[in-house]
């Protein structure tokens, strides 16, 4: 939700984030929400999410997100290109790859 400068985090709350990993904040609409480590972005507030109650850095999952959309949208352009170059093969009457077969 909200990444927080480690310096408004007093360092006993600190400690407690870096070894049991999260640390209670505040609660707003019976909701709590609780401090957070992430090691490549630094501290953030967010609420546990999940079955088992997890917090996740929110660039983290971004950062996922995106990588996760850009990799679908090069496996389509590959399936197609694959696709359309092995109709083409078919289309020149040329022996297909790997089994010597001609069209008559």
């Amino acid at each position: 939700m909200t990444f927080v400068d480690k310096k408004e985090i007093p360092i006993w709350k600190r400690l407690i984030i870096r070894i049991f990993g999260n640390a209670y904040a505040y609660e707003r609409d019976s909701i709590r929400y609780y401090f957070g480590y992430c090691p490549k972005h630094g501290y953030y507030i967010d609420h546990p999410a999940g079955y088992y109650e997890k917090l996740h850095c929110p660039k983290c999952i971004e950062e996922t997100d995106l990588r996760i959309s850009r990799l679908s949208k090069t496996n389509t352009l590959n399936f197609i290109f694959s696709f359309f170059s092995g109709v083409f093969l078919l289309d020149k009457g040329d022996a297909v790859p790997d089994r010597g077969f001609k069209r008559p």
